[in-house]
């Protein structure tokens, strides 16, 4: 995989949003094939992304990154992976999602996203710890994790049958 494929990395504004829920929606549609899960709620996805791009802040942003002509081929997100009242719990815990158009994958894209939004968390949070919940069967997604330096903690305990394995990884910041 290059690492070397170009793309403007920026913060994601709501006129994104659009872009972002397609590549959301295609990429959660590859994932629900390998896990037969097709249970997906459109309306409210796209509410919750909405709101995500909204209310970035200081420590939790969503980024883009496009071509020369403008157009999104990928996002990614830090997102608070833990809700307290406590600054220093809530702040300190973040979680990763990275999503590239399928047109744009295998030309380090993703890549690119999640080491600027790793590099950005360890120079402009308070953000010590990224996790990441991968489809088990996402071997992609487990392999970058593996290079960029996230720690595999393993398959997360699941007693429903009925959906697949994920593991759960995490990056010291």
């Amino acid at each position: 995989m290059k690492d070397n494929f170009n793309g403007i990395i920026e913060e994601a504004k709501k006129e994104d949003l659009e872009s972002i829920f397609l590549i959301w929606k295609e990429g959660v549609s590859y994932q629900s094939i390998l896990s037969g899960d097709i249970h997906i709620n459109e309306k409210e996805a796209k509410t919750i992304l909405e709101h995500q791009i909204e209310n970035q802040n200081d420590h939790f942003k969503f980024w883009t990154i496009k071509n020369n002509e403008g157009e999104i081929m990928g996002w990614q997100s830090i997102l608070p992976f833990h809700s307290s009242p406590i600054p220093l719990v809530k702040n300190s815990f973040g979680q990763s999602s990275t999503y590239i158009h399928k047109g744009f994958q295998r030309k380090g894209l993703g890549k690119k996203l999640l080491k600027h939004a790793l590099a950005y968390c360890a120079s402009s949070t308070e953000i010590k710890y990224v996790f990441g919940i991968i489809l088990t069967l996402n071997t992609k997604s487990l392999q970058l994790c593996s290079e960029l330096g996230f720690q595999n903690l393993g398959v997360l305990p699941n007693k429903n049958k009925e959906i697949r394995d994920f593991n759960l990884v995490v990056f010291s910041c």
